[in-house]
């Protein structure tokens, strides 16, 4: 049924083969959705400095991001850096946490 209800990826075709699918929900997922991240960071990261692009390799886990810095100005320059980075590979990074109402203003 999942590969039916994907068949709209292929445009409706269902004689093919999903051999270029990833269908989540299999154990092999997580580690998949990591190793895309860090093939991203592999392959555009010389554009971005080594903190962005560090951050992506221990500190995801499937699509969620667990990252503290020292202060604000630091917190804006690694979204807006991940963002970007990220960006490169077909990645939007969205839903931050955070308890700065105007850090939550600029990235939402």
């Amino acid at each position: 049924m999942r590969y039916a209800f994907f068949g709209g990826l292929r445009g409706g075709d269902l004689s093919k083969e999903p051999s270029d699918l990833q269908m989540f929900g299999s154990t092999s997922s997580p580690s998949i959705a990591n190793f895309c991240l860090r093939k991203v960071a592999d392959d555009f990261g010389e554009a971005f400095d080594a903190e962005t692009t560090e951050t992506v390799r221990p500190n995801f886990y499937v699509d969620d991001l667990l990252r503290s810095v020292a202060t604000e100005d630091a917190a804006g320059r690694l979204v807006s850096q991940l963002c970007s980075l990220l960006k490169q590979g077909g990645f939007k990074l969205t839903k931050w946490p955070s308890k700065i109402a105007m850090f939550l203003q600029a990235f939402l």
